[in-house]
């Protein structure tokens, strides 16, 4: 078989996920020694060699889709798991069986859950952060599996088992969590793993109001710091991370209750 032979095969690209500015993330490609071995935490920006931390993903297309997983923080095992995937799609274009019973690699759990947890630490806030990362504790702490090319429809049942019966958790919020081990399965190329029924439901309650009287009972409470805050929660309407943002510059004393985006300061609802 002559080398234009290859030319047909899918290319595996080995790339790291890096910071490349203070608020800007991107996959890289690595860097290749002479003798072919993988730099470590070398990557090319810009057209030039530069270290940096990250985590390593293989990409290739399938289908006319990309796909993309992570395998690990390790140039060594990185590589080999790159080697490992040119073969196994060489073998499917050769007409080969192929058993991918370890698909989508030999990356662990726990590797797969730090590389996931990376990306969300830097692109989503940190509310959601703590959110995910509670979640994905949660599956592995109950997930007896050890790879995450073996992980089935019976590890997420267990998984909700788990979050009812020993975490005691609503059918709503175990919904929730159940979501976040999906989006990260999804991220390392695994769905379809549950049908419509394995779902939980529940009814959507009506959400609690309290009478004035309530609030200013409750406000009286308060430490004066306490006071200011919940105060403004309440006056304004704001959400949670409204008022953690909110500056004086959005405050417009003159113009209050006009309908300018502005925080209708000393008005009751």
């Amino acid at each position: 078989m002559g080398p234009s032979s290859f030319a047909k095969f899918p290319k595996v690209n080995l790339t790291k996920y890096v910071r490349i500015s203070r608020d800007q993330w991107r996959f890289c490609p690595v860097v290749v020694s002479a003798n072919g071995r993988i730099k470590p935490d070398c990557v090319m920006i810009a057209g030039k060699p530069e270290l940096r931390e990250g985590a390593y993903y293989v990409d290739w297309y399938e289908k006319g889709s990309r796909r993309r997983r992570s395998v690990g923080k390790n140039a060594i095992e990185a590589h080999a798991e790159q080697q490992r995937h040119v073969q196994l799609l060489r073998n499917e274009a050769l007409g080969i069986e192929v058993v991918r019973d370890e698909e989508p690699g030999r990356t662990t759990i726990s590797e797969s859950c730090a590389a996931f947890l990376d990306e969300v630490r830097h692109h989503r806030r940190p509310r959601t952060y703590r959110q995910y990362s509670v979640a994905l504790d949660y599956f592995q702490e109950c997930c007896r599996v050890k790879c995450i090319g073996r992980v089935g429809r019976e590890d997420l049942l267990s998984f909700l088992a788990f979050l009812r019966e020993e975490k005691m958790l609503s059918n709503r919020t175990s919904l929730t969590k159940l979501n976040v081990v999906v989006q990260w399965l999804k991220a390392n190329g695994i769905t379809g793993l549950l049908t419509r029924r394995d779902w939980p439901r529940f009814v959507e309650g009506e959400p609690e109001t309290y009478s004035v009287e309530e609030i200013e009972h409750f406000l009286a409470a308060c430490d004066p710091f306490e006071h200011v805050l919940f105060e403004f929660f309440w006056m304004s309407g704001f959400r949670d991370g409204e008022v953690q943002h909110v500056t004086r510059a959005d405050i417009d004393l003159k113009e209050r209750g006009q309908g300018h985006g502005k925080a209708e300061v000393g008005l009751y609802p």
